[in-house]
């Protein structure tokens, strides 16, 4: 190939991303579109939605899509020598998450297992912390 081939080329590849960018704008909306959603008020809401002013009957009707995320957190310390803690939570609730919180010295290696059983959420550690170790394990549970 020649320069002049080489310089066409590389034009045309540069105006098929153009096109392909364009076209991905156009397809999203002019937004990103990992971001993209809705906002609907129906015609039949007809109180002003002033800030934070949000009512039940609103999103009972369909202002709001989405209310808030109800969620709660349990506390599950484990000392040197226990390998099973136990926390009061919502029946019903799901675990959406768990993060080691507080670790004292250098804890030994274990799982932790979660379990829920109506009220009652138990962690269960394979291997207790061990020594002067301690670990503090939190819990962010969703309610349903």
């Amino acid at each position: 190939m020649t320069n002049e081939q080489i310089i066409n080329e590389l034009q045309l590849l540069k105006n098929e991303v153009e096109e392909l960018k364009y076209r991905l704008f156009k397809t999203i909306g002019g937004r990103s579109a990992e971001i993209r959603g809705t906002i609907v008020q129906p015609s039949n809401i007809t109180a002003t939605i002033a800030a934070d002013s949000i009512t039940s009957a609103m999103i009972a009707s369909g202002a709001v899509k989405q209310s808030e995320l109800a969620y709660e957190v349990a506390i599950l310390a484990f000392a040197s020598g226990d390998t099973s803690k136990t926390a009061s939570v919502t029946a019903g609730s799901i675990v959406i998450g768990v993060y080691e919180s507080t670790v004292t010295s250098t804890p030994a290696t274990g799982e932790l297992q979660l379990v829920i059983s109506s009220t009652t959420l138990t962690g269960t550690r394979s291997a207790a912390p061990g020594g002067a170790a301690a670990i503090t394990y939190t819990v962010i549970l969703l309610k349903v």
